[in-house]
């Protein structure tokens, strides 16, 4: 069987060589013949494909779209965002104020200019809509005091902890540095990161709650 998996890998190879090489001779109007039947194919298949189908394309298109950028180097992605600053301001320079506008959240920035100029008693606190953040808004004013009466809660209800652990993440462990491409640090896989530090803190839980390390 790997002698077999071998031969039709090397098949693969070949045949993918040859298409390469066959594409790299086509004239340009060949190749605009082939990318519009491509294309007229693939849409005829799309037209035709379930809503479970067009679920799985489009995750699978997710998940190796995903895959790409986190498997780049740090300096091909400072090359790729670096390209996309510059692509986002040529085309907000290309826009008109119509265009503009319409991306706004608010429908015209001239009603609140005229009653701060007319009205000398208007304030940021009388102006506009107010808006309260729920305490589910992760860094909103009302996020942490609502995690501390939670806590205060479960004090009151199981009593005072015992021990008080942390559990940081430590960028050189081996599983991480092991998954890293040449020239790549922790820092450019944070995917790789979060999950290891996952498996680990659950692998910590598991030590102090069904092995029982801390006597009740």
């Amino acid at each position: 069987m790997p002698m077999r998996k071998r031969g039709s890998l090397g098949r693969k190879t070949v045949k993918s060589k040859a298409v390469e090489h066959t594409r790299a001779a086509e004239a340009p109007d060949e190749k605009r013949a082939r990318l519009q039947a491509d294309q007229v194919h693939q849409s005829l298949a799309r037209a035709t494909e379930t809503p479970e189908q067009y679920k799985v394309r489009i995750q699978s298109q997710q998940v190796r779209h995903n895959a790409s950028r986190a498997a780049e180097r740090s300096e091909k992605r400072q090359s790729r965002l670096h390209e996309d600053q510059v692509r986002h301001r040529v085309a907000r320079a290309a826009e008109t104020p119509e265009q503009r506008q319409s991306l706004l959240q608010i429908e015209d920035y001239g009603v609140l200019l005229e009653a701060v100029r007319n009205d000398n008693s208007v304030t940021s606190e009388n102006l506009g809509k107010l808006v309260v953040l729920p305490s589910s808004f992760t860094g909103g004013p009302h996020y942490m005091p609502d995690y501390a009466q939670d806590g205060m809660a479960y004090v009151r209800h199981r009593g005072i902890p015992d021990v008080f652990i942390t559990f940081p993440c430590n960028p050189s462990w081996p599983e991480i540095t092991v998954e890293l491409l040449p020239g790549q640090v922790a820092e450019d896989r944070v995917d790789l990161v979060a999950r290891v530090f996952q498996q680990k803190a659950k692998k910590m839980m598991h030590v102090i709650k069904d092995v029982q390390l801390f006597e009740k």
